[in-house]
């Protein structure tokens, strides 16, 4: 974690699927109530997604309590794009929004960050998707640009029991054998971190696009669980 008072995160996964912006939106909210300056920056060039919800919430009359910037490959890379935008809003937290699919803008966006989270559906199909995701931020962090990963667990059809208590055990597990092989079986048990907070999928987050809601549900929680974490390690 930075030691200078700024908190950068990325919301992220190298192939893309559900959950990013949502992630990304409703913790920007819940961190933006507890008196933070935030700043969004939406770097998904394909969908807009965050830029989309905020044009929607502001169509509609509600108030976006963080300040969003918006990233174009003609800005240059888009860490260095992220370290202006700190520097000009002076803000406690950037969180940085990408597309799945865009390799290149999701290691910058790990360049700038200090923390990954990488949301993802606790099925097979998404966890697999997860491997190259850790390998390519492992990587990053190797080089010595340090980055802590973590992974939320999201859309659990029951938070810790079932599939999202299975997977957990299994992300969390480390079989990676001493060549550097992945288990065929489960290859995304890598030992990584897992955020306790999980979302459910029962909550119709889905329905608060394009909204500033005023309960943002568990992500509360995450936001929570965020801000502990860090001020245990700043």
């Amino acid at each position: 974690m930075a030691t200078d008072g700024v908190l950068r995160l990325l919301f992220s996964t190298l192939k893309g699927g559900p959950g990013k912006t949502t992630s990304a939106i409703l913790t920007a909210i819940a961190l933006s109530r507890r008196g933070l300056t935030v700043v969004v920056i939406c770097a998904d060039t394909r969908t807009r997604g965050a830029t989309d919800w905020v044009q929607e919430a502001e169509r509609v009359g509600d108030v976006v309590p963080f300040r969003l910037a918006i990233w174009h490959e003609s800005d240059g890379p888009l860490s260095q794009y992220a370290r202006g935008v700190e520097r000009s809003t002076g803000a406690d937290v950037v969180i940085i929004d990408t597309g799945g699919e865009q390799p290149e803008n999701f290691t910058h966006g790990c360049l700038y960050a200090d923390w990954l989270i990488a949301p993802v559906g606790p099925f097979r199909a998404e966890l697999r998707r997860l491997v190259p995701t850790y390998q390519s931020a492992a990587a990053v962090d190797e080089s010595g640009s340090p980055l802590e990963i973590s992974v939320l667990l999201t859309r659990c059809p029951a938070a810790h029991k079932g599939k999202a208590k299975e997977a957990r055990e299994q992300l969390t597990s480390n079989l990676v054998g001493e060549d550097g092989q992945l288990d065929p079986e489960v290859p995304y048990a890598l030992g990584l971190d897992v955020l306790n907070t999980e979302i459910s999928r029962g909550v119709a987050y889905d329905e608060f696009y394009g909204l500033m809601p005023e309960d943002v549900g568990e992500y509360d929680a995450l936001a929570n669980e965020i801000l502990d974490r860090r001020s245990r390690t700043s």
